[in-house]
């Protein structure tokens, strides 16, 4: 088992709309997936997106506290990057703005790429 986390616009579970930018979004969606398959999930507030700064990092604590092992987004800074990665959390690029649903099947069929630091 394994729990991937996307950052999301509103909390509506597997029907959220993703959310473009990682320490801004309202919301992070933490999935755990077994097989593929997703078994549980639940939304957490991200607290830091109302900061002026250091958002980004403040979010990526978030996720290392809740044992995030994969981050799919579209962006992300310099310093949450080397917070996630510290600490093994694996981040893959997302092309698009697809469903959550899609993003899950993409991650199945191993077709998400590494995320690098966006400035």
């Amino acid at each position: 088992m394994y729990r991937v986390v996307i950052p999301v616009e509103r909390h509506e579970g597997l029907n959220s709309k993703i959310s473009e930018h990682f320490g801004k979004a309202p919301y992070f969606l933490f999935i755990d997936l077994q097989k593929g398959k997703p078994t549980h999930w639940f939304a957490s507030g991200n607290e830091a997106a109302r900061q002026e700064k250091k958002r980004g990092i403040e979010a990526a604590h978030l996720l290392v506290g809740q044992k995030a092992d994969i981050l799919v987004a579209k962006e992300i800074g310099e310093g949450p990057y080397h917070v996630l990665r510290d600490n093994g959390i694996q981040i893959l690029d997302l092309d698009e703005e697809p469903e959550i649903k899609h993003v899950l099947q993409a991650l199945a069929r191993k077709e998400l790429r590494n995320l690098a630091y966006t400035i």
